[in-house]
């Protein structure tokens, strides 16, 4: 069971394992598509872009650092959102009060 503590717009959840089953629909966006593929960290990310790459995806990119990167730098003025714990391999080092 997965746990969603929050959502970016337009973001689609697809675990790693179900990744290369989206190519086929990837592959019939506009040339244009950006694809930003991102995990807590980097780890599940990097794998998934290796797939899309290796399946001539265009535009590919990572979320450098992932969700806790992109947290340690914006959600610092929002209280609602606590640093719990600084361990590595690909875990949501984050807690939300809502």
């Amino acid at each position: 069971m997965s746990l969603f503590f929050f959502h970016l717009l337009d973001a689609e959840h697809v675990p790693l394992d179900k990744v290369l089953d989206r190519v086929p629909d990837m592959l019939l966006e506009p040339a244009n598509t950006v694809f930003v593929v991102m995990s807590n960290d980097e780890t599940a990310a990097t794998q998934a872009w290796k797939y899309l790459v290796a399946e001539s995806i265009p535009n590919v990119y990572i979320l450098e650092g992932g969700i806790n990167n992109w947290l340690s730098e914006f959600a610092e003025e929002d209280n609602r959102i606590k640093a719990v714990d600084s361990s590595p391999d690909d875990t949501m080092r984050y807690a939300f009060a809502a």
